[in-house]
């Protein structure tokens, strides 16, 4: 019935094998007949999609994270690093803030891409409710959580610190006098990005927030981060006067 809704007609034998691999999984399935398409393994007969004869000895992957890995490999390089800086914002990311981590590619390319990986490729969504487009510009976000996770550790220790703090730069200026409304995730991009003074400042505004709306569980686990980087800070001079 899923198979069908998708647009695809495939023998039994298929469709059992391919429920066996994927143990019903639809993000499985969806990514890898998407992955199949994508390879012209899959014919368009009238207003479905059969399988071409070459795809039958293809042996099917026999984990998630296998079929995500091969999907994204089969993206254009510009594609994937597109996607991959955006994984470093979240499951959902500003097309503003990835500008400005990909500031040599133009806005305009950059928007080309983005509707390109939601039209062709299906891999992430513009967000209807937009509710930061003046700040921050559209947003977006992955279809999977698991696109983003994958992508996210395929960067570099280096990489990845070296994004959040630029992130972390660009949403400050861009919340401006707001930012304080935005701490929890200003201080989370600046104790990625190595920045821990910056990161206890957000993280200490965060917990004032919880302690105003009565959050008060949320405000001891902000209370007691705060305390764990100061540890940090303080051990890592001790170290360093040593």
């Amino acid at each position: 019935e899923f198979l069908f809704r998708q647009g695809y007609s495939l023998t039994e034998t298929y469709v059992e094998l391919l429920a066996q691999r994927s143990k019903g999984n639809p993000l499985f399935i969806r990514e890898y007949l998407a992955l199949l398409r994508a390879g012209g393994f899959m014919l368009r007969e009238e207003e479905h999609y059969a399988l071409a004869p070459d795809a039958l000895k293809l042996e099917i992957p026999d984990s998630l994270d296998a079929v995500v890995q091969q999907r994204l490999k089969a993206l254009a390089g510009d594609l994937r690093e597109l996607l991959a800086h955006s994984s470093v914002q979240g499951q959902n990311f500003s097309a503003q803030v990835l500008s400005g981590t990909k500031n040599e590619m133009p806005a305009s390319r950059i928007f080309k891409y983005l509707n390109q990986l939601e039209e062709d490729y299906r891999l992430v969504s513009e967000l209807e409710d937009q509710r930061l487009v003046v700040k921050v510009g559209p947003e977006y976000r992955f279809v999977h959580a698991l696109l983003q996770q994958v992508l996210y550790q395929d960067l570099s220790e280096g990489q990845r610190r070296l994004l959040h703090q630029v992130i972390a730069r660009l949403l400050e200026s861009l919340y401006a006098e707001n930012a304080s409304t935005h701490s929890f995730s200003l201080a989370n991009h600046y104790e990625l990005g190595g920045n821990l003074p910056r990161a206890i400042n957000y993280y200490f505004q965060a917990c004032q927030q919880a302690i105003a709306t009565q959050a008060l569980d949320e405000a001891l686990q902000l209370a007691r981060k705060t305390e764990e980087l100061a540890r940090r800070i303080l051990s890592s001079d001790h170290r360093a006067s040593a």
